[in-house]
């Protein structure tokens, strides 16, 4: 087995045990202002070791840059960011689970005054003026 299979295995597993989205409520603004910038910070891949078991050891990540694109300090980056990992609302693989996107666009659409099924209607409205 090959190195990326071996974490392609290991990111599988790390998956398929979400916790339930009952761990959605212990996201604050700032765990979400990563989990949004996540898909988009800069990290690098390394095979793991035979035996290892944590995906999260294959994956160095760009902290600093990471801290820009959220727009947080890096002490306070890094302790939501291990929040994020251990409620596993993040992957190493730049993925969020599903409901945590679910969660985030809600909340965006809440904070921009965005009304369910608004989107449709804006899409509806353009088709129609032209």
């Amino acid at each position: 087995m090959t190195g990326i299979e071996r974490y392609e295995k290991l990111l599988r597993r790390l998956k398929s045990t979400s916790w339930g989205i009952g761990r959605l409520a212990l996201l604050d603004e700032e765990m979400i202002k990563i989990a949004i910038a996540w898909p988009h910070a800069p990290r690098e891949f390394t095979a793991p070791a035979t035996g290892e078991k944590d995906p999260w050891s294959c994956i160095w990540v760009d902290m600093a840059a990471l801290g820009e694109i959220a727009q947080i300090q890096l002490p306070r980056l890094k302790k939501a960011f291990y929040r994020l990992q251990k409620l596993k609302l993040i992957f190493p693989d730049g993925t969020v689970p599903d409901e945590v996107e679910g969660f985030i666009r809600a909340e965006v659409a809440r904070k921009v005054g965005v009304k369910p099924g608004a989107k449709k209607q804006i899409v509806q409205k353009e088709s129609n003026d032209g």
